[in-house]
């Protein structure tokens, strides 16, 4: 009885109590003519597995080569030097300012 044919309790039922072999599909098998698909068994190849990669520990691998500057890390350090600069300008102003307002108002 094909599957098809077959309703789902019935299936069911056959699939319990274990299916009989397939028959042969009309399509060419590649190699496996004359196998019966019902008999295969397991992996009867190689018990080995193969093996795994080794990689490369630190020491042997070679130098890393140093990061570059992107052009947004370098407006950034840029930006930073001259807002650091202007900050130091505009102390120096106003520590200036306020020692001649000093100075000055004292001496009135």
């Amino acid at each position: 009885m094909n599957r098809e044919a077959m309703s789902d309790a019935e299936f069911i039922t056959a699939m319990q109590q274990g299916l009989p072999p397939l028959p042969a599909p009309d399509t060419i098998q590649l190699g496996n003519e004359g196998i019966d698909p019902g008999t295969w068994t397991g992996w009867d190849g190689p018990a080995d597995f193969a093996p795994l990669p080794e990689y490369p520990q630190k020491s042997q691998l070679p130098p890393t080569p140093p990061k570059h500057e992107s052009f947004e890390e370098c407006m950034r350090r840029t930006e930073r030097g001259i807002l650091l600069i202007d900050l130091a300008l505009y102390a120096g102003f106003l520590l200036l300012g306020v020692l001649a307002g000093t100075v000055i108002g004292g001496a009135l």
